[in-house]
């Protein structure tokens, strides 16, 4: 009898283990983000925001970047530095973008949620509240 229990104590706490699979996140889905986005230019294909469509506001700027972290859009007339990041710190994968206050580009000032990634495209998106931002990066 003794054994019989020991044997249903075992089994119940391996049924009961803390691995609760119904909120895991995929870590690391979009970690070759950091070399596909290094390979080329980009160009935003897709900007909303609470205003709407606003993809013209950055219709006319190239984004290259760069190892070391930093980015910059440009376009015949400005050129605007920036800082980037890919970062697994938190519970999603976020891409982080800093180009400061500089408008348009304090627009895209965010920790962006990564939608997915490729080779050929970047798709973003940022919640606060009831406002939602959608960012898309295509490489051109």
């Amino acid at each position: 009898m003794k054994n019989l229990c020991i044997a249903i104590a075992v089994l119940f706490l391996v049924s009961c283990s803390g691995d609760d699979d119904t909120n895991t996140t995929n870590y690391l889905q979009f970690e070759s983000i950091e070399s596909d986005i290094l390979a080329g230019t980009w160009q935003v294909n897709n900007y909303t925001d609470e205003e709407g469509n606003r993809t013209d506001l950055f219709e006319s700027f190239v984004f290259t970047f760069q190892a070391s972290g930093t980015v910059v859009a440009q376009n015949d007339i400005l050129s605007q530095p920036g800082d980037w990041l890919y970062d697994t710190s938190s519970d999603v994968e976020e891409f982080e973008l800093d180009f400061g206050m500089q408008q348009p580009f304090g627009r895209l000032s965010e920790d962006w949620e990564i939608v997915s990634a490729s080779a050929t495209q970047v798709v973003l998106t940022d919640v606060e509240g009831n406002e939602t931002k959608n960012l898309t990066f295509i490489k051109i």
